[in-house]
């Protein structure tokens, strides 16, 4: 696929100022539900190129700083990454708008989306780190078919963070932080809880808890939704 995507990859270096090669395997790691600094070595080396750990360390450390992957929980001692969502690579990278979105619907379509059905409470509750991973589950739960209603609270410091959620579901002016997530059958129904920090160098941060909490849902439902239509 990554002959097929020279725009991502010029931007990547550009914007991100990632090598080419990285660009490429960050590309790759897109189409993976996951990887550790073991793989990226794995992914290097199918590109044609042998890295040791200690690089591949500072490459991964470089793609996190970057917001282009975000570290998850696991099941295994190695630390893993996920790369962020196709669409919230779309809203980092906008310049040539016509050809990216082309290329962009190519890597959705290879993109590992997070898998619910295991009903695995260690992957139905989770806490989000940041922006981006908010913005990624935010994008699969939308490919996952939910429907999302984006509440909160005015605040002109995060106007830019809830309006790129426009794509998504209907933006609501209400009284909590919180998006409510739900399929067409109700069957998937929860909420991802948003919390407002400010970090060491002062800038207003978003973290948010995921949890598919249907009663949760109800809840703010009743008490946003129906109330501020």
């Amino acid at each position: 696929m990554k002959e097929n995507l020279p725009t991502i990859i010029t931007l990547l270096q550009g914007l991100k100022g990632l090598t080419k090669q990285e660009a490429e395997v960050f590309i790759r790691i897109c189409s993976k539900k996951s990887v550790s600094v073991k793989d990226v070595i794995t992914i290097f080396s199918e590109l044609g190129t042998n890295i040791c750990r200690s690089n591949a360390y500072k490459i991964v450390e470089t793609f996190t700083q970057e917001h282009l992957i975000f570290p998850i929980d696991n099941e295994t001692n190695a630390q893993h990454y996920k790369a962020i969502h196709p669409k919230t690579l779309l809203e980092q990278l906008k310049g040539d708008h016509a050809k990216l979105e082309g290329e962009i619907a190519l890597l959705v379509e290879s993109y590992e989306t997070a898998d619910y059905d295991d009903k695995d409470p260690k992957i139905l509750s989770r806490i989000l780190k940041s922006e981006s991973e908010i913005h990624t589950e935010s994008h699969i739960l939308h490919q996952k078919q939910c429907h999302l209603y984006i509440i909160h609270q005015e605040d002109e410091r995060l106007t830019t963070f809830f309006s790129s959620f426009k794509p998504l579901g209907k933006i609501i002016s209400g009284n909590t932080n919180v998006i409510l997530f739900a399929t067409e059958t109700q069957e998937t129904k929860g909420i991802i809880e948003l919390t407002k920090r400010i970090d060491k160098e002062g800038n207003l941060r978003v973290f948010g808890s995921l949890l598919h909490d249907p009663e949760k849902y109800d809840y703010y439902y009743e008490k946003e939704v129906k109330h501020h239509r």
